[in-house]
């Protein structure tokens, strides 16, 4: 049996469970059964979890960082949990009184700033953009931009100067045939739909791969978002996202010649709870 530290937090209304993987050394099998299980309102007995972050030492970098879906997949980014782990390792020292930090995430190194209750992170360029798709499914045709900014996010599209309305699109059951269709590069995305708001801002849901449903917040789905709005010509110095999780969302891009060359993605990061639990390592392979 091993002792293991759990910490349950929150990106922006997105929730997590994070551990510090230097004190257990657990490999990449075990982090990702372990976090099947502790995502779980069920087995940790507090909250259903989005996402599972583990921390650890790097060599490039101030720390490392891992993210899993509560499904046990990885190899993707989480921007809320990349802005949750500069606060876990603030909060477990492992950067010091540093408000400029550096991780290490998806073999990329990426730079931070601790802003008292929120957290900035510069991420780079999309990796791909595909705009103006046409989508055929079970429900007729929807239509919007893909953008993959290493994690994969398709956007419907406004119509007309108007968004589609949540209550009208149907996320939860629509996203599903979205979700895997094969029409969208890499065969799938995570599915996003916004709602204009009267004071500027936008309201977002994202319908996210490997959680199966709406999440509290989505920070790659939030910069994505930008983007698509951004390349219909709605562009501005920043764009606000109010999350299911009643937080706010702030993206901003770094331009080369009116072209995106980086991203910049601000929002609270909060520790809620602290938990402990004996867990038997070997019911983890």
């Amino acid at each position: 049996m091993m002792l293991i530290d759990f910490n349950y937090m929150s990106g922006a209304g997105n929730l997590f469970t994070v551990i510090n993987n230097d004190k257990y050394g657990l490999s990449n099998e075990e982090l990702s059964n372990l976090a099947v299980k502790s995502c779980s309102g069920k087995w940790n007995k507090y909250i259903d979890t989005e996402g599972f972050l583990t921390i650890g030492k790097s060599n490039d970098a101030d720390f490392s960082v891992k993210f899993f879906n509560p499904d046990g997949s990885s190899s993707m980014m989480c921007g809320n949990g990349a802005r949750c782990s500069v606060r876990f390792a603030e909060f477990s020292g492992l950067i010091g009184n540093s408000h400029n930090v550096s991780f290490q995430m998806l073999d990329n190194i990426y730079s931070a700033e601790i802003l008292k209750d929120r957290i900035s992170v510069h991420f780079p360029a999309p990796v791909l953009i595909s705009q103006d798709l046409k989508i055929e499914t079970g429900d007729g045709t929807v239509s919007g931009d893909y953008i993959d900014v290493d994690s994969d996010h398709f956007v419907i599209h406004r119509g007309q100067g108007k968004v589609i309305e949540f209550a009208d699109f149907g996320i939860d059951s629509k996203a599903r045939n979205l979700r895997y269709n094969k029409s969208l590069p890499g065969g799938g995305a995570n599915i996003n739909i916004l709602q204009n708001r009267d004071d500027g801002g936008f309201n977002i849901k994202t319908f996210e791969r490997g959680v199966e449903k709406v999440t509290g917040a989505c920070g790659t789905g939030a910069m994505s978002s930008a983007v698509s709005l951004f390349l219909s010509g709605d562009k501005r110095n920043e764009y606000s996202f109010h999350t299911p999780g009643n937080s706010i969302l702030k993206v901003k891009f770094e331009l080369d010649n009116d072209n995106i060359s980086g991203i910049v993605l601000n929002g609270e990061a909060v520790i809620l709870k602290h938990d402990s639990k004996d867990i038997n390592v070997r019911e983890l392979l």
